[in-house]
């Protein structure tokens, strides 16, 4: 069956990811966008998710890919439509809009942490089932200019700063280092005239297992690495964003694989079995970073 799919808010990062994973993958087609100013992959394009449900277009499900601050309001208009909904990521701008996130008997939820499937966390995930993790170091390091040209909303307070990108760290590693995750204490530095940081550093703790953060998007290199000291004297290593695993100082081959081809597999799944899959943790500990001692 194919899943007859929207786009909610084609922007760049619909246009960079979500349009491409969508033509790769054989149980979806794109049918329409809506919201912005104008659409993406030659489909028909309307103002808002109202005027395309008005417009008796066959849909399925919708991809909701606007910054996060609407992004709950859009999915419980569309699970009121009976439609299924996948949610960029965070998929809410706080806890309190994220508790709405219950989908009606008959429709699906499902939370797109794609850094998640980049692919070298599933083989990270099996090692440290195994061996137990005692400190890790997370260095989440990129230009905004590069990744963010121009988006004045990553700057409000919805918006994260750059916490948009350090949750991708966090989502990582609250599946390969599961538990109850918590903020020791975080220094967010905010720029005049913005409401989000462009920097974080902070301390996580869970159970006997501290994480050092440094969040930055003043980088000029990317760098994307999570370093993770085993209690039996050896290292786990995620660099480039989960795509490279490094075990005991030994690089690790693995399959190359596509994040958002593993966010759509998994939400075509999901449709398949009838079962949501909203994960917010990420979202809660994304939010005790935001609300530490501001500089």
């Amino acid at each position: 069956m194919t899943i007859r799919i929207a786009i909610i808010g084609p922007g760049k990062i619909a246009r960079d990811a979500h349009v491409p994973a969508l033509a790769r993958h054989g149980s979806f087609a794109l049918v329409a966008t809506a919201g912005g100013l104008e659409g993406v992959g030659g489909v028909p394009h309307f103002a808002d998710l109202a005027a395309l449900l008005s417009a008796g277009i066959g849909l399925d499900a919708v991809a909701i890919c606007t910054p996060p601050g609407p992004r709950v309001a859009i999915a419980r208009h569309a699970w009121a439509a009976g439609l299924d909904v996948l949610l960029e990521k965070p998929p809410a701008a706080d806890m309190e809009a994220a508790r709405l996130l219950v989908p009606p008997a008959g429709c699906v939820g499902y939370a797109a942490w794609h850094s998640r499937h980049a692919a070298a966390v599933a083989t990270a995930q099996d090692v440290l089932a195994a061996r137990t993790a005692r400190h890790v170091r997370i260095q989440w390091l990129e230009d905004v200019e590069r990744w963010h040209p121009g988006q004045d909303w990553v700057w409000r307070a919805d918006g994260f700063g750059v916490v948009d990108a350090g949750i991708n760290a966090l989502s990582i590693l609250t599946l390969i280092c599961p538990g109850n995750w918590g903020v020791q204490w975080s220094v967010p530095k905010i720029p005049a005239g913005c409401a989000a940081p462009e920097r974080v550093d902070a301390s996580l703790v869970n159970g006997d297992v501290t994480a050092d953060v440094t969040f930055d998007w003043r980088a000029f290199d990317d760098r994307w690495d999570i370093l993770i000291e085993l209690a039996d004297g050896g290292t786990l290593q995620l660099r480039d964003g989960g795509a490279r695993l490094t075990l005991d100082g030994t690089d690790v081959m693995v399959s190359p694989a596509l994040e958002y081809d593993g966010v759509y597999a998994n939400f075509a799944k999901a449709i398949a079995v009838r079962e949501s899959r909203i994960d917010v943790q990420p979202l809660a500990l994304a939010l005790a970073l935001l609300a530490g001692d501001r500089e």
